[in-house]
């Protein structure tokens, strides 16, 4: 019996939830000093002091609107790396059984995304909210600033970009003009070009100055 492997979560603690636990702990510090401070007040006013309850008042409004702004300063913060997928970008995967995604689909956007790997390379998400497989042959994998692997992919591949097959295909085609104003030239001295007997004569007189330009150089 094959035993099934256990998910669990990518990332242990996201950046997110960090943030949210620290903010946690100085709004439950706010929450109590405004207690105390409601106190204060009735104390203040008990002994007919109505001047220092009102100040009291006044700060307990100031701390409702620090806490009230730093709440949004920190939700929208938050809002914009859920909205946008970041966190492959700044959170550490913790589970060797997911990788990232770096997406490259047709309208020349860029999205991240946290997969889960699987059998063979095989590798799980979505493309442009559709569900999509990419193989990952392990030919090429990027590493993020995090320290986080990942896979290039594309909507017109099925398995992962390769950076070195890419630039290797640049130069060969740089060196040899198949797409260039070497191309024909290329072509014709590899036979795959049929040629008058002028041309052949123009193409071999061609060679032969090439060839003293280079003995004499």
């Amino acid at each position: 019996m094959v035993e099934k492997k256990k998910k669990g979560r990518a990332i242990r603690f996201t950046c997110s939830e960090t943030a949210m636990i620290f903010y946690m702990v100085g709004f439950i510090v706010a929450i109590k000093a405004c207690v105390d401070l409601v106190d204060l007040h009735a104390q203040a006013l008990a002994l007919n002091n109505p001047g220092l309850a009102s100040t009291f008042v006044v700060i307990i409004f100031f701390i409702g609107f620090s806490l009230f702004f730093s709440f949004l300063a920190f939700a929208f913060t938050n809002y914009q790396i859920s909205k946008y997928n970041l966190n492959l970008m700044i959170d550490r995967i913790s589970n060797p059984n997911f990788i990232g995604w770096i997406e490259i689909n047709r309208n020349k956007r860029i999205k991240f995304q946290v997969v889960e790997t699987g059998a063979m390379g095989r590798t799980k998400g979505l493309m442009d909210n559709n569900l999509a497989d990419v193989i990952n042959d392990g030919s090429c994998t990027v590493t993020t600033p995090c320290g986080n692997q990942a896979i290039l992919v594309s909507d017109f591949l099925s398995t992962n970009l390769n950076l070195d097959r890419i630039m290797g295909k640049i130069l060969i085609k740089k060196h040899f003009g198949v797409i260039g104003f070497n191309a024909w030239g290329w072509a014709a001295k590899h036979g795959k070009v049929k040629l008058s007997v002028k041309e052949k004569k123009q193409h071999k007189n061609d060679e032969k100055k090439t060839a003293e330009a280079v003995s004499h150089g």
